[in-house]
């Protein structure tokens, strides 16, 4: 059909069918067939101009520019060498893979670490994923890891963040998953590209629009790190791990870059002090699920993330 056939054809109908027409098309994702021969062409990303609109606020650039740098430099090594955040995920994937359904958001995807992890314990039910990422160069990533942990299924790739509305038709996805990802950075809250909320605030926005794109008894399941974390403990058992089960070649990067990635990581230490990131007890995540339409299935705390992280699976009340 041409477009001003389609043009014609909105014309006629009521004002709300042609506003819910319109958004449908604007937020109309590609999804790609992961195989041994994984995407001949270079795949598409998805923005929509809420994001492009949301990047240009000086101090969310600021934050996101912040992020690229700890995504190319750290990520890799947290990926490898650090125990509190690879036991942080495996935990997380066992609590949640039972409730996970075929259509999956995993929010803060990096470059597709979790939903690696998520595919070892089971996953075999996925069909569907929907990679959510600020960092494109991350994004890249995510087909090939999927593609080595033998997923069968398509994948969207999505430039977007836990900032505004995500792109996604209401009531279309089993379940969401955060794994000391986007959820927990959800500091800001635009409509229209304007700022409308921050912080605590903020949060409970995301929280709606996360209950509003799971259809109903969909899943919720993310962690993150204890009100006012030990880094220094988190280090420390990252090495004691190392030289306990003989890692020396992890070991010797750990010692070479950690440094680096240390002074790279401070800008996360930074937005939690000023109310930005959310590293909350299980309590205060009970009482804000609650509020946003959530009822905890499983929780634990100081199950792993050297005895800090908090893990939790919601079901849509």
């Amino acid at each position: 059909m041409s477009h001003s056939h389609i043009a014609k054809k909105l014309r006629y109908l009521p004002l709300q069918e042609r506003q819910k027409i319109k958004w449908e098309r604007s937020h109309k994702v590609n999804f790609y067939e992961i195989d041994e021969e994984f995407l001949p062409e270079a795949p598409q990303f998805f923005s929509d101009e809420e994001f492009r609109q949301i990047r240009k606020h000086p101090e969310i650039k600021n934050f996101i520019l912040d992020f690229y740098r700890w995504n190319k430099e750290v990520l890799w090594l947290v990926n490898s060498t650090s125990h509190p955040y690879i036991s942080m995920q495996q935990t997380l994937a066992r609590q949640a893979d039972s409730h996970i359904g075929e259509v999956l958001v995993d929010l803060g995807c990096g470059t597709g670490g979790f939903c690696s992890q998520l595919l070892q314990v089971d996953g075999k039910a996925i069909r569907k994923i929907f990679a959510i990422d600020i960092d494109w160069k991350a994004l890249v990533e995510v087909p090939e890891a999927l593609r080595q942990a033998n997923y069968c299924g398509k994948v969207a790739l999505i430039q977007g963040s836990s900032m505004s509305r995500l792109p996604i038709w209401d009531g279309s996805v089993d379940s969401v998953v955060s794994s000391l990802g986007g959820l927990m950075y959800a500091g800001w809250w635009f409509e229209g590209g304007k700022l409308v909320a921050q912080k605590r605030l903020a949060l409970i926005n995301c929280l709606q629009d996360i209950n509003r794109v799971l259809r109903p008894n969909g899943c919720l399941a993310f962690s993150a790190p204890k009100p006012e974390p030990d880094w220094g403990a988190i280090l420390r058992d990252s090495v004691g791990w190392l030289i306990k089960t003989g890692r020396l070649t992890e070991l010797y990067k750990a010692i070479r870059y950690g440094v680096p990635a240390k002074k790279l990581s401070a800008f996360m230490n930074r937005v939690e002090r000023a109310g930005y990131a959310h590293y909350l007890c299980v309590e205060e995540w009970q009482a804000l699920l609650e509020q946003t339409g959530f009822e905890i299935i499983s929780s634990s705390f100081g199950e792993c993330y050297a005895k800090q992280g908090v893990v939790i699976v919601a079901r849509k009340a």
